[in-house]
């Protein structure tokens, strides 16, 4: 079920964040100006950050939406937790695949605005804790966390599942926990 080798965010990866048609925030970045200010999307302050999205295969469409359209992405991620995810296990790794990309986007902003993305990060963050539930093993499986320096306590969205999925999920999941 996994690509060997975990988690590539290559041209060929199967599990690229936002591959799915982009939609609210992704599609045209708003409500970007409004949480990190004009700085933020000036082609100055943003270069650094689509430079390093690009050089990790992100598609275009999520390159050019920048820090708000993955910050956006990531919240209709967990609004989609609240009912029942309607996607496959593929598409769930796909998903927290933006979170990682948001935690990795960090290092590439100023101070104040890695701050201002931490903190505007926080309440999905919170919301997506309740709305799942805490796992003994990684979702992508304990041989890709360790080739990846994952660790439960720093990319701790990968370790969690969510309360409630969809049939297609769960099917997944259980296929995962039977090791098949």
């Amino acid at each position: 079920m996994y690509q060997q080798g975990g988690p590539t965010l290559g041209a060929n990866a199967p599990h690229q964040p936002g591959c799915r048609e982009p939609s609210g925030a992704l599609a045209g970045a708003v409500g970007g100006d409004r949480l990190f200010g004009e700085a933020l999307m000036s082609a100055k302050q943003s270069d650094p950050v689509r430079d390093w999205l690009r050089s990790r295969g992100v598609p275009a469409h999520i390159v050019r939406a920048g820090v708000p359209g993955l910050l956006g992405r990531w919240q209709e991620i967990v609004q989609s937790l609240e009912e029942s995810y309607p996607y496959t296990l593929d598409d769930y790794l796909n998903d927290l695949d933006t979170r990682t990309l948001l935690a990795g986007v960090a290092s590439h902003l100023p101070k104040d605005e890695a701050r201002q993305l931490r903190e505007a990060t926080h309440e999905s963050d919170r919301r997506f804790r309740l709305l799942t539930e805490s796992l003994e093993h990684c979702l992508w499986g304990d041989d890709v966390a360790r080739d990846e320096s994952w660790e439960p306590e720093r990319e701790w969205w990968y370790w969690r599942r969510p309360r409630n999925p969809g049939p297609d999920l769960e099917a997944d999941l259980a296929k995962l926990e039977d090791g098949v």
